[in-house]
């Protein structure tokens, strides 16, 4: 069933009747463990997926909980083992354990490599990326997509989410626009629904950064909802995109359903990230206190976000006077080069971020490595900048035997 699950994963919104996600789930449900079997880490990654898409965040947390601590203590190499990493890597970023994802990618990449596993190298690279770029590593975030993209190229695969996502991160709007359509292209001719909530992320990353705030609303909020590992980090920008071109009540529903997911999560980046978009839509006083928790909270994640904080925070700028000339703004100076954040003049993915600029062109695309900083890192830095703000709206805030074999072998 976990390769009948990891089918309709991949089909996404092109599957058939009896192939969807909802449709596996399913019959995995009818499909219990006999009383007093104990479950090994593919039944709980089964059980808890099902849940997930049956029952929702709260039911499925707490088995794909164990189903990650399974994997992280579970040192076999077969094949078998490798499919369940990369199941569990999906889980962790399903949960928001931005840790354990991290672990788990690291190590399918490791043991794909070794056993010259390229589809498992392939997706492994890809979780290992998205991983990095939580982290803040955007120059790793570079090198994996680019190998990732060879392996691509050699089973003629000529557009893949990986140079998408760094050109939109890179703020490269012509080739990005361009990979976007290419990717689109491609996964609805080859029914690959789940590259289409990369297209959605990577054109919202795009558009908050050059201030087009409709254009950022996805295409169809449903590819985060099928998504659970975009959903942590997909979510925060269709709130944001919302609430800043007015659909205010699209704002709220979004807001709602982020709850729903990073509230059972409990993990640091969930809820940094929920206070956030809640930040959004509440009035000043309240603001506040939000951003404030998310400091908290952000500090918490595995990306180190108390390191100093440079202009690459895409989500804050400050805010100058309507009145004033714009040969009087100035830029906060760069903070001291370290691992994860380096020196940076200005960001791609800095953007206007008052109405009563609306004539500020935005910022020209540039090197990323020179922009090496976390998303908990630039919502950190936003919290500390708009707690402090005369205004919060004007700050851009910016997861028996025969049955159990069953169960893991069978539907594709």
């Amino acid at each position: 069933m976990l390769e009948a699950l990891e089918a309709a994963r991949v089909i996404g919104r092109f599957a058939a009747r009896g192939e969807s996600l909802l449709d596996v789930c399913r019959v995995a449900q009818g499909m219990p463990l006999p009383p007093g079997s104990r479950p090994d880490v593919a039944d709980l990654l089964l059980d808890g997926a099902t849940a997930l898409v049956l029952d929702g965040h709260a039911a499925a947390v707490p088995v794909l909980g164990r189903a990650i601590a399974g994997l992280l203590d579970d040192q076999r190499d077969s094949a078998e083992a490798l499919q369940w990493l990369g199941i569990g890597c999906w889980a962790a970023g399903a949960v928001g354990d931005d840790t354990s994802l991290h672990e788990l990618a690291t190590r399918l990449e490791h043991r794909a490599r070794q056993q010259g596993a390229l589809g498992a190298l392939s997706a492994g690279l890809l979780v290992l990326a998205m991983s990095e770029l939580l982290g803040g590593s955007l120059a790793a975030v570079r090198a994996h997509f680019a190998e990732r993209a060879e392996i691509m190229a050699a089973i003629g695969r000529p557009a893949d989410v990986g140079e998408l996502v760094v050109l939109a991160w890179r703020g490269r709007e012509t080739e990005a626009r361009a990979a976007a359509a290419a990717v689109t292209r491609y996964a609805t001719e080859h029914r690959h629904g789940w590259a289409l909530a990369y297209v959605d992320y990577a054109r919202a990353v795009l558009e908050l950064g050059l201030g087009n705030y409709r254009a950022a609303l996805p295409s169809d909020p449903g590819n985060y909802r099928d998504n659970p590992f975009l959903g942590i980090v997909g979510f925060p920008d269709l709130i944001e995109a919302a609430a800043r071109c007015g659909e205010r009540d699209v704002a709220a529903q979004a807001a709602a359903e982020f709850a729903a997911r990073a509230l059972p999560n409990g993990t640091p980046i969930a809820l940094g990230l929920l206070n956030l978009s809640r930040a959004l839509l509440a009035d000043d006083h309240a603001a506040e206190k939000l951003y404030q928790d998310a400091i908290e909270q952000l500090s918490h994640c595995r990306a180190p976000t108390s390191t100093p904080h440079t202009t690459c925070s895409r989500r804050w700028e400050p805010t100058p006077s309507p009145s004033a000339p714009a040969s009087n703004l100035q830029l906060p100076a760069s903070a001291p080069a370290n691992e994860t954040t380096k020196p940076a003049a200005t960001s791609p993915r800095r953007k206007p971020r008052s109405r009563s600029w609306p004539h500020r062109a935005p910022p020209t695309a540039r090197s990323p490595d020179a922009c090496s900083l976390a998303p908990a890192q630039w919502t950190t830095t936003s919290a500390k900048s708009s707690a402090s703000s005369t205004s919060h709206r004007d700050a851009s805030p910016s997861r028996a035997a025969a049955v159990s074999d069953t169960r893991r072998g069978g539907v594709t």
